[in-house]
C-alpha cells in the first residue's frame, strides 16, 4: 500500500468525525446555530487535495448525510457535489486568500448547501424556510479558520498527500 492511500483514513476519519458532529444532540435552541462540520470538512479537503477528494466524495458523504438526518435521498449528496464543485473549480484562488476571505467563502458555501436542500424539500412540499438558516451559515464561517489550522495540523501530522 502506497502512502498516498495509506493517508487517506485521515480524510476519511475527519469526514466521520464531521457526520458524528452534524447529529449529536442538541438543545432545541442551539440547534441552529450548529456549524454545518460537513460542508466544512468538504471544503477543507477539496481545497488542500482537489485532485483527490472532488465530487465523488462529496456525493458519497452527502448520501450519509441523507442516512443519518432522514433525508431524502440525495439531497444533502446532489448540494454537496455543487459545493465541492465550486471549492473545486476555485481552489486555486482560494489558497491564496486568508482566513477572512476563505470564511466569507466558506459561509457562502453554507448558504448554497442550504438553499438547495430546503429547494429539494419546496419539490416534496415539506420545507419551512426559516432566515435561522442564516446562524448555521455564519457559525460556520466563524468555526472556519480553528477548523482548518486543526485539519491543517492533522494533514501534516499523518503526511496527507
Amino acid at each position: 500500500m502506497d502512502d498516498r492511500a495509506h493517508s487517506f483514513w485521515v480524510v476519511l476519519l475527519t469526514l466521520f468525525v464531521a457526520l458524528a458532529l452534524s447529529v449529536y444532540p442538541l438543545p432545541l435552541w442551539a440547534r441552529w446555530f450548529r456549524p454545518d462540520w460537513v460542508v466544512i470538512a468538504i471544503c477543507f479537503w477539496v481545497l488542500f487535495l482537489p485532485n483527490r477528494v472532488g465530487v465523488g466524495v462529496a456525493w458519497l458523504t452527502g448520501l450519509a448525510v441523507d442516512v443519518l438526518h432522514g433525508a431524502y435521498p440525495g439531497q444533502h449528496a446532489f448540494a454537496l457535489a455543487v459545493v465541492a464543485y465550486f471549492v473545486q473549480i476555485s481552489h486555486q484562488r482560494l489558497r491564496m486568500f486568508g482566513y477572512r476571505k476563505q470564511s466569507v467563502f466558506v459561509f457562502s458555501m453554507v448558504v448554497i448547501h442550504l438553499l438547495l436542500g430546503q429547494w429539494v424539500q419546496n419539490l416534496v412540499g415539506v420545507a419551512d424556510i426559516s432566515l435561522l438558516l442564516l446562524a448555521q451559515a455564519l457559525m460556520s464561517a466563524l468555526v472556519w479558520p480553528l477548523a482548518h489550522v486543526a485539519m491543517t495540523w492533522l494533514s501534516y501530522r499523518f503526511i496527507v498527500s
